[in-house]
């Protein structure tokens, strides 16, 4: 139907749309619109699209870096607690196996309880952060490869593994 007058809400949700995705024929099936209209008010459009799409990345990528610095934050409480409790968890290992009641498996499994709370859950933190900056450097443009980023918490947690290893 040509000359068909649409509703400037239709308009700007496509317009939206166009935003997030360049499938013009997708966004015409959503709408029930023509996909051919989809393309025209696509290149009408062009510039507040791309206006629209950058403040929009740009958004995400500061939500990213905020995600980021959250998980680094925990991360850092996380690994500060793990080292004000690393004593006292290696003297009650030592009373325990110490303790003449017991017998050798009873000593064993309680260690092992005891080992598991010093066990630092600092991989789903990790993953979080490394995900939040690879998608923070894509919507930046930034490339995600060959970059090592080592920080007092990693060198921190591989003395600790150690550490618990060596018990």
């Amino acid at each position: 139907m040509k000359g068909k007058k649409h509703t400037p809400e239709l308009v700007e949700k496509v317009k939206v749309a166009l935003c997030v995705s360049n499938n013009a024929s997708q966004i015409a099936k959503d709408n029930s619109l023509n996909e051919s209209t989809v393309r025209v008010w696509k290149k009408k459009y062009q510039e507040e699209i791309a206006v629209a799409y950058e403040l929009k990345k740009q958004e995400f990528s500061n939500k990213a870096w905020e995600g980021i610095d959250l998980a680094t934050r925990l991360a850092n409480k996380s690994m500060t607690r793990a080292l004000e409790q690393a004593e006292k968890l290696d003297m009650l290992i030592d009373v325990i196996e110490n303790i003449g009641d017991m017998t050798e498996k009873e000593k064993m499994n309680l260690v092992r309880k005891v080992r598991e709370m010093q066990n630092i859950p600092l991989g789903q933190l990790s993953t979080y952060a490394g995900t939040m900056y690879d998608k923070q450097a894509l919507a930046n443009g930034d490339s995600t490869s060959n970059v090592k980023v080592e920080t007092i918490e990693d060198k921190l947690a591989e003395v600790l593994l150690k550490k618990m290893e060596e018990s």
